[in-house]
């Protein structure tokens, strides 16, 4: 049903009125060049898709992806169910791109998110290694980006994307 339609592009939105703006004017725009297709039946996950490519957020992925430089000891390495595989900060980027969209995750949302994408539980980085690799990424993102991207609150435990766009990449 269109209800349904407007829950899952308010979902995606994670509360941006941007956003939500953004995958509105994308979906209009779908059902305008094919006014005979089904509006009920447009393609969300490639219209959502298609919405985080045109933000442009690659440079600022690709410095959390690839962490602060090694020195001595290499970084462990896990398998996720993807297929692909990575360290610390990979498994984290696919963490925070876990359904629902959300800004605002706790210790433990993130610790059962990186539970969620590993392909055996028992072998994902530690708490302590996503937890210190939520610090560096921020200061990391942050300076990219040359802006307030991420935040990791060390007193409370939590990471919170202030950029909303960012939950795009």
């Amino acid at each position: 049903t269109s209800n349904n339609i407007i829950k899952k592009i308010a979902s995606e939105a994670a509360g941006s009125p941007l956003l939500m703006q953004r995958l509105c004017l994308e979906y209009s725009l779908c059902a305008y060049r094919e006014p005979a297709y089904d509006t009920l039946n447009i393609d969300l996950p490639a219209l959502f898709k298609k919405n985080a490519e045109t933000l442009s957020m690659n440079s600022i992925v690709t410095v959390m992806k690839n962490g602060p430089k090694v020195h001595g000891k290499e970084r462990s390495t896990y398998i996720f169910k993807n297929q692909k595989s990575g360290d610390t900060y990979h498994c984290l980027i696919l963490a925070l791109r876990e359904d629902p969209p959300q800004t605002l995750f706790t210790y433990n949302e993130l610790i059962d998110r990186a539970k969620k994408v590993c392909l055996e539980p028992s072998n994902m980085p530690s708490s302590s290694s996503l937890i210190q690799a939520c610090e560096k990424a921020a200061t990391l993102v942050n300076k990219e980006a040359q802006s307030f991207y991420l935040d990791w609150n060390s007193e409370r435990d939590t990471l919170h994307i202030a950029e909303p766009l960012f939950i795009f990449f």
